[in-house]
This record gives structure tokens, C-alpha cells and sequence, in this order.
């Protein structure tokens, strides 16, 4: 029972790391403005590449005594569009080996509305399509895949950020977990994005 509860442990904190990494999956009510706020700032505007792997970074930080992370990819585009609107595509795969491999993979879309207050973005999404998976390999061999559902949270997803010129940078926190989750973004070409 102990390794049963350990696999599932492991399981989900790679899944939350991958949703966290795109945490915008909260459906909320299509209502202008998010988290009773309708302020835009003109920085924010427009398209963002993530730059990096705040979520590989952070899962390395705190993954538990022994873990070792195998691979992690991933990334993906956001557009904030000046009417306070948003769009994005996103995929993420990570392996992680305790005695056992973990895989977990998350991919999908999102779409919905933004605002910033008190030095925080916020992110209220009213449409998804969103797909996740965990693959836990044992050491002899067998395999076991659970896909999971992405739960629809209740309220907007409010992450502390700065905007400069080409550079985003958001950070988000966990409870019981002091570390912040940091994840940078480069500016690009919203028109580049018109295929994905």
C-alpha cells in the first residue's frame, strides 16, 4: 500500500508541475474583466514564447530526496489581445525515476480573459481543451497509463508578474510550498501564430 501511495504521489506532483506550468485552466463565467478587475497594461499586450523550463527548474528544486529527473520539453504561446481577451497552445512532456519512471504529458488550448491589479496577471478562461497522462513504469517492466482529467477551478489563476519591453516573467506560488514557481516569456509576432 505504502508504494502504491508513493506512485500516486509522484504522479501528481509531475502533473501538477506540468499544469502549473500553463496554469491557465480556469473556467470561470464569460463576464468582461477578470478577478474584478478590467485594468490592461499596455506592456502585456500582444504575443509571448515561453523561454526556458520554469517548470523543469522548479520540479528539480523540489522533488523529493533521490527523485531524478529523466527529460523534460515542452512550451508553448499566449497572445493577450488589448480588448482583454487571450489565447493559448501548449504542450509539456516530463520523466521522472524514483525506483519506478513516471511520465507525464499535457497538451492542449485554452482561451478567455485577462486583467492585472496589484502587480498580479490574471487569467479567467472560458473555453479549454486540455489533455493530460501519467505513465508509471515499474522496475520490472510493467506499465500502467491513467489519463486525467484537468479540473475546472472555480475562481481566476493570479500570478505575480514584470513586463519589460520583450521580457515576461511570472511567478506563481503553492501552498505549503515557499518556493515560487518562475516562468519567462519573449515577445513575438502575434501574426506568427495564426497557424498553431
Amino acid at each position: 500500500m505504502k508504494r502504491v501511495d508513493f506512485l500516486r504521489n509522484t504522479a501528481m506532483r509531475l502533473l501538477l508541475s506540468l499544469v502549473a506550468a500553463w496554469a491557465f485552466v480556469a473556467p470561470g463565467a464569460a463576464l468582461a474583466g477578470c478577478a474584478g478587475s478590467e485594468a490592461l497594461d499596455r506592456c502585456v499586450i500582444g504575443g509571448w514564447r515561453s523561454s526556458g523550463n520554469g517548470a523543469a527548474e522548479w520540479m528539480k528544486r523540489n522533488m523529493p530526496p533521490g527523485m531524478v529527473m529523466l527529460q523534460n520539453t515542452g512550451g508553448g504561446t499566449i497572445v493577450f489581445e488589448a480588448d482583454g481577451t487571450y489565447r493559448s497552445v501548449f504542450s509539456a512532456s516530463q520523466a521522472t525515476e524514483r525506483g519506478s519512471q513516471t511520465e507525464g504529458r499535457m497538451e492542449g488550448t485554452t482561451s478567455g480573459r485577462w486583467s492585472v491589479s496589484d502587480g498580479f496577471l490574471n487569467m479567467c478562461t472560458d473555453a479549454q481543451d486540455v489533455a493530460a497522462q501519467i505513465q508509471i513504469t515499474a522496475p520490472d517492466g510493467a506499465q500502467s497509463a491513467v489519463a486525467f482529467p484537468v479540473p475546472a477551478a472555480t475562481r481566476p489563476v493570479s500570478q505575480a508578474y514584470r513586463c519589460a519591453g520583450d521580457q515576461l516573467e511570472t511567478q506563481m506560488t503553492f501552498p505549503g510550498i515557499a518556493d515560487p514557481m518562475t516562468t519567462r516569456y519573449s515577445r513575438i509576432d502575434p501574426a506568427a501564430l495564426a497557424g498553431e
